[in-house]
């Protein structure tokens, strides 16, 4: 059985990726991989444990062949993060992380990944904040949704989408 081993804190989500495990805490993230041994066949990856938990269970997907959440630290800050091998790498700015961290609960976030016209996206749905950001992982822009559309109409009509703001994020480098 996996547990959160090395900084244990309460595991709120499990996320499987390219055959290893990833355990969300509260505060923390640790990375299991398969040993291919009998029984239980993961263990730790040694000097991975992450001082990111995630904010939200379901603020996590694959994007870009890697993974993004929404993460808190020791504090409760919460940002934006897209793994590079096991580290994150913050990809909200200031102004976004603000309005994130304003919100009245964080916890009902919901993180979708989708293509429209070659680009990789990520959208952030937060509920109770009421607002929806967009990531593009193919330009590295990030926007704010302007309509009051559902969240899943977007699948339906990227191509009528309005932004009201756009920001550039420095180019990611992914390693695996």
């Amino acid at each position: 059985m996996a547990t959160a081993e090395s900084a244990p804190d309460n595991l709120t989500r499990i996320y499987s990726r390219f055959g290893e495990i990833l355990l969300f805490g509260t505060q923390t993230t640790e990375f299991w991989g398969d040993t291919g041994s009998a029984g239980f066949p993961f263990a730790r990856v040694q000097g991975t444990t992450q001082p990111w938990g995630i904010a939200a269970i379901e603020a996590v997907d694959d994007l870009a062949g890697t993974v993004a959440f929404l993460g808190t630290n020791l504090s409760g800050e919460v940002q934006v993060f897209l793994l590079n091998g096991y580290t994150p790498i913050r990809i909200s700015d200031s102004e976004i992380e603000n309005a994130i961290n304003g919100y009245a609960a964080v916890s009902d976030a919901i993180f979708y990944s989708y293509m429209i016209d070659g680009h990789q996206m990520l959208q952030c749905n937060f509920p109770t904040g009421g607002a929806t950001w967009l990531y593009d992982a193919t330009s590295s822009l990030a926007s704010a949704r302007s309509d009051d559309r559902s969240a899943n109409s977007i699948l339906n009509s990227a191509s009528s989408m309005r932004f009201e703001t756009s920001r550039s994020f420095p180019a990611m480098v992914m390693a695996f």
